[in-house]
């Protein structure tokens, strides 16, 4: 069976059903899908509505039908048995929806995000998804099932679907704030504490353009104070570091802003996105904690206790003094340049509570600086407001001279080994995305 349908021969397939419906094969076959394979090969090559019902409804050939042996067998039905037809998924996909148990429409995109969750290089489950949830009337997450099918495979059709759906996803006025996306990986206190020293911790600096041999295009200024403003990054300088496509930050003190020259040349979408990305680490704080170990992280938050007025015993106090990590973070945030951006009070009573149940229940750093990625990308996935500009940018693509180098199984490579693209894949299909943009 798995033959014909390998090599799209559904009057065979077909043909074998027939036989098998009748039969009533004993033993039962091995295989839990043939139902659906002999009902989409009834229904597309020969219109026989009967036999796919008798197909689909049979416990020999694996009825009931499960959703996610369905999402499978639906990619594979528009990536390679009808490649692009989406004629023929609609007919299969309306004709089960209506003939297996109710809510299985439900059942089956629930199936197909967590295929892509898993696989984020299946393009016929992405088509699928994008399908269920254009039907939903959910645009935001089907536009980012077809934007991530048509980057995966261009030839499938998704063009056209994208013009229903439109191509870029706004966010909503609340969605950039400090905390609103953040990964579950740096959720805590943390997050919260540093969220409050970033403007310390980046230094003093002003938000001045360091162009040493050409000054930066108009358009890259804008989009940097554009971001900037948006995300309520604090003020750094941006400087043009080198002739690469790379935009990140230095992991010193002042904090800079490094831009490649020839990622002034990228889309506005991808520049925007990997912008977006740095000034979210700035904002967060997260330079502080890249070379941080257990032991100076104790030595921070105890520094912050201090620094905020919690009450010690002079025991306490000594014992810090003799501590060099807690010494040294201490003379850090008492340095004049340092102390006049803590906003010690105005979150005092907060600084102290959260430094507190940190020092309780500490994260693991490489968790954490994890998740400070994570929601990075998640932040210039928003910022960009185009999802295929966001993939292309993760996948690295920017970095290559000719687009077409590029091939559906190098794409799909890159999908499948990145667990950054896996995470930013699965909060674009996710209603927490949903929620974050508008139509």
């Amino acid at each position: 069976m798995t033959y014909y349908w390998s090599r799209a021969d559904l009057p065979s397939l077909a043909e074998i059903g027939v036989d098998l419906v009748t039969a009533n094969p004993n033993p039962k076959p091995d295989q839990d899908d043939l139902g659906l394979l002999v009902a989409m090969a009834a229904l597309l090559s020969r219109h026989d509505e009967a036999l796919a019902k008798s197909a689909l409804e049979s416990a020999l050939l694996g009825a009931p039908l499960r959703p996610e042996v369905a999402a499978k067998r639906f990619g594979e039905l528009i990536t390679k048995v009808a490649r692009g037809d989406w004629g023929t998924l609609d007919t299969v996909l309306s004709f089960v929806a209506t003939t297996v148990a109710p809510g299985f429409k439900d059942e089956l995109v629930k199936a197909a995000v967590h295929i892509l969750q898993s696989d984020p290089g299946d393009a016929g489950v992405a088509v699928l998804a994008g399908r269920l949830f254009e039907g939903r009337g959910q645009r935001v997450l089907a536009r980012s099932a077809y934007r991530l099918a048509h980057f995966i495979d261009p030839e499938l059709g998704v063009s056209a679907r994208l013009g229903e759906v439109g191509d870029e996803a706004w966010p909503r006025p609340d969605a950039l704030a400090p905390g609103r996306t953040v990964h579950p990986l740096c959720r805590g206190p943390l997050r919260k504490i540093l969220q409050h020293l970033a403007r310390a911790l980046v230094g003093s600096a002003s938000s001045a353009y360091d162009e040493p041999t050409a000054p930066f295009a108009p358009a890259t200024v804008a989009i940097c104070e554009d971001l900037r403003s948006q995300l309520g990054a604090p003020a750094i300088p941006v400087v043009a570091q080198g002739h690469g496509a790379d935009v990140t930050f230095s992991a010193t003190q002042p904090m800079s802003l490094l831009i490649g020259r020839r990622a002034e040349s990228l889309p506005a979408a991808e520049l925007r996105f990997f912008v977006a990305r740095a000034f979210d680490q700035a904002r967060a704080g997260t330079m502080a904690v890249l070379r941080m170990s257990a032991d100076n992280l104790r030595g921070m938050l105890r520094a912050v206790l201090r620094i905020a007025g919690a009450p010690a015993t002079p025991f306490e106090i000594a014992e810090e003094a003799a501590d060099e990590a807690t010494s040294l973070w201490l003379r850090r945030l008492r340095d004049p340049d340092i102390a006049s951006l803590l906003p010690i009070a105005q979150h005092r009573d907060e600084l102290i509570a959260e430094a507190g149940r940190a020092l309780t229940d500490p994260p693991d750093l490489d968790d954490y600086i994890r998740g400070c990625r994570y929601t990075a990308d998640r932040i210039g996935l928003l910022t960009c407001r185009q999802p295929q500009a966001a993939l292309r940018a993760l996948c690295g693509l920017h970095k290559q001279s000719d687009d077409h180098a590029s091939t559906v199984e190098k794409r799909q490579e890159h999908l499948r080994s990145s667990q950054a693209l896996r995470e930013l894949v699965g909060f674009m299909l996710s209603d927490e995305y949903a929620a974050l943009v508008s139509g």
